[in-house]
């Protein structure tokens, strides 16, 4: 056998369980003898299985099986982003994961996570997906985290029946079989509008993702309806935080709170934290003080990203709660469901000051 088909045989044995974790391989003569094979040939194939986390060497105890080999423990982020990007995308999120993996791999310690960005669906960067493909091939990893975005068809093609989970907005995401995780939020809206009207808000304005569901944004539509306080339809403003002039957004903002003090709102509902600092930002430029002159309930991904604001009710989805899902889904032998709705959660004054 050549080198090659001798390392793919090693990692399928190791891969099928004929070699489970933690077990001593063969001897060398043994092994050398059934593979006929140099010794300097046979040492290339074990120095590169030792180099994929498959193998490890205890010296005159002899070559062993990790206790965790990738194909049972290395789990794929993958981010619609640029590979040569420096930083995690646009988003909160993102860099809310980066924060929350430490102390998650702490809990898991017999996991852990490699980043991909492959870009999106509709604009891939073909060797970051090639490269995920290739260590989907090679049992590199034990399960794939897409987040807001499902790849292709053809890549799902690719992937067969490999664990896959997608983190999507959109609660109506068909273009994928995987199990998803998304967000209901549409509780996150009556939690912040409760909060603010026991605060005494009479007039709310709402901030959305331009890309929310239309279902969504009827529930919330319905839900301003019960008239404990003043939102007509033009207060509720779609945004999106990756793209367009900031100015132009500012404006748009200034222009709502432009009005008279007891016309304009007196409250203002965030339900993406990504577009938060363009709120503020058009406030000071008004001269009015977020979360004093304007109350504020925000969505927010925890743990934070940046300091909180003190005067902000902040409403958070819990990045643990999207990987303890997600991991569960993709190590159960059946996926439990195929759509999980997280819950918000309300953030105490504690959490904000343990910042």
């Amino acid at each position: 056998m050549k080198t090659p088909e001798i390392l793919e045989h090693l990692r399928r044995r190791i891969v099928s369980g004929e070699f489970p974790p933690g077990s001593k391989l063969p001897n060398r003569p043994e092994l050398l003898a059934e593979y006929s094979v140099s010794v300097s040939a046979f040492q290339k194939c074990i120095n590169q299985l030792i180099e994929w986390n498959f193998l490890e060497s205890r010296g005159m105890k002899g070559i062993r099986v990790t206790a965790n080999p990738p194909h049972l423990s290395r789990y794929a982020l993958v981010f619609p982003t640029l590979p040569d990007h420096n930083e995690l995308p646009d988003d909160t999120l993102y860099r809310s994961v980066k924060y929350e993996l430490p102390a998650f791999q702490a809990e898991h310690p017999e996991i852990y996570f490699e980043f991909y960005r492959t870009g999106t669906a509709e604009a891939p960067v073909t060797a970051e997906f090639e490269r995920l493909l290739a260590d989907v091939s090679r049992g590199l990893l034990a399960g794939i985290i897409f987040f807001f975005f499902a790849p292709s068809r053809e890549i799902q093609k690719k992937l067969g029946n490999f664990p896959c989970v997608v983190v999507s907005r959109d609660p109506n995401d068909t273009l994928h079989h995987y199990p998803f995780i998304t967000f209901d939020t549409v509780e996150l809206f009556r939690m912040c509008r409760e909060r603010l009207l026991e605060r005494g808000a009479k007039r709310i304005a709402v901030l959305v993702h331009s890309m929310l569901a239309s279902a969504r944004l009827t529930q919330i539509a319905e839900l301003c309806a019960d008239g404990r306080a003043f939102t007509p339809p033009e207060w509720i403003l779609g945004l999106f935080h990756e793209t367009g002039r900031p100015v132009l957004k500012r404006n748009l903002i200034r222009l709502l709170f432009s009005g008279l003090a007891g016309q304009r709102p007196d409250s203002l509902i965030v339900l993406n934290e990504n577009l938060l600092p363009i709120a503020c930002d058009a406030l000071a430029e008004l001269g009015l003080t977020p979360g004093v002159d304007v109350r504020i309930a925000s969505h927010s991904n925890y743990p934070f990203e940046k300091e909180p604001l003190p005067q902000v009710d902040y409403f958070v989805f819990q990045v643990h709660d999207i990987l303890e899902n997600s991991f569960q889904q993709l190590t159960a032998r059946e996926p439990h469901s195929l759509r999980i709705l997280l819950q918000p959660h309300a953030i105490s004054t504690t959490q904000k000051r343990n910042f």
